[in-house]
């Protein structure tokens, strides 16, 4: 594994796959500087499951259905998880064709999406 960028912020960043270690603050809460190992899928081959951004979007087959072939991106929240933390969740509107994901199945009752990552989103510009 390498180290590398985590998520997909902007149409310019490069994906870095998904974190499989994470980051510990000073006692002061503050994180400086850091790497991280990311599990990396294997382009158009491995998948990504995450929630979708609105559960409401995607909470029948069918509307998941109109989903499928959509490119997208991954979204942050900085405390919309649970604990007051961090929450990554998959976009469910369409973005722009750079978006690097490719949404390719989903859970109507778990309310997830997967995803595909474009070869393309490991470079530095996705054309």
């Amino acid at each position: 594994m390498r180290n590398r960028k985590l998520t997909i912020t902007e149409l310019t960043h490069r994906f870095g796959g998904v974190a499989i270690s994470h980051a510990v603050p000073f006692s002061t809460g503050t994180l400086v500087a850091h790497t991280a190992k990311a599990s990396c899928p294997v382009p158009d081959l491995g998948r990504i499951r995450g929630r979708a951004q609105t559960a409401a979007s995607v909470d029948t087959d069918a509307e998941i259905l109109l989903l499928i072939g959509d490119t997208t991106l991954i979204d942050y929240n900085a405390t919309g998880g649970s604990d007051g933390g961090e929450l990554y969740t998959i976009i469910d509107v369409a973005t722009a064709n750079t978006g690097g994901l490719e949404i390719v199945e989903g859970n109507a009752a778990k309310q997830t999406l997967d995803v595909l990552v474009d070869p393309r989103a490991y470079r530095n510009t996705i054309s």
